[in-house]
């Protein structure tokens, strides 16, 4: 792409989010059950329009919701080459563990392979929403097991610095004991994410497993 075309899609993309802007502020000036209405096709509408990215394996897609997700989607190839490398160096009938899966880049890309099993996990609720997404709109179900949990050095459930707003983004655990709850000792009222040792989950899978961590 040259120079000049690079001029012509920033002017275009310049255009379409005036264009955005005023249609937001429009919005506003509709009575509340009608902006509503409105504001949940048009959401529809936009999350209905994937993107794809071509990579040596194929062409996935991805759900490009929010800032972070779309960028998660457009630097998949770029963003962690020596990642994309290793995945390709995989030998046949491998399970590949994708610990802290966000919305799924590498578990996509793994899954392009075809004779890979895939084991997703993912603790943050707004990143698990768009991993299984990402794998529903390309036919990864069979392939694909995503679990919304997180792995740890301890079976316990764990507070999750965490914001819905906030997609594609890296989260943690937090690391004072007084606000963890070790199963089957205490009960909390706060919200919680589970987090399983890695080595009883390891127990019950193929003896050929490969885990990014």
């Amino acid at each position: 792409m040259t120079e000049d075309d690079h001029r012509q899609q920033n002017r275009k993309a310049k255009h379409i989010r005036e264009q955005f802007t005023q249609l937001l502020a429009r919005l506003q000036t509709l009575p509340d059950p009608a902006r509503a209405r409105l504001q949940g096709e048009l959401i529809d509408a936009l999350l209905s329009r994937t993107v794809s990215i071509d990579t040596p394996r194929g062409a996935p897609s991805f759900v490009p919701f929010g800032r972070g997700g779309a960028k998660r989607g457009l630097t998949l190839l770029t963003k962690q080459p020596g990642t994309i490398e290793w995945i390709d160096g995989f030998r046949p009938n491998s399970v590949f563990w994708d610990i802290g899966a966000n919305v799924g880049i590498y578990t996509l890309y793994a899954a392009l392979r075809g004779d890979t099993s895939i084991v997703a996990f993912e603790p943050a609720a707004v990143n698990y929403f768009l991993l299984v997404a990402n794998c529903e709109i390309n036919g990864f179900d069979r392939r694909v097991q995503c679990l919304l949990a997180g792995l740890g050095r301890e079976r316990a459930l764990a507070s999750l610095e965490v914001s819905q707003f906030s997609v594609g983004q890296l989260f943690s655990f937090l690391g004072k004991r007084d606000r963890r709850m070790q199963v089957g000792r205490r009960r909390s009222s706060s919200p919680s994410i589970s987090s399983s040792r890695s080595t009883g989950l390891r127990a019950r899978t193929t003896s050929r497993w490969t885990c990014l961590i």
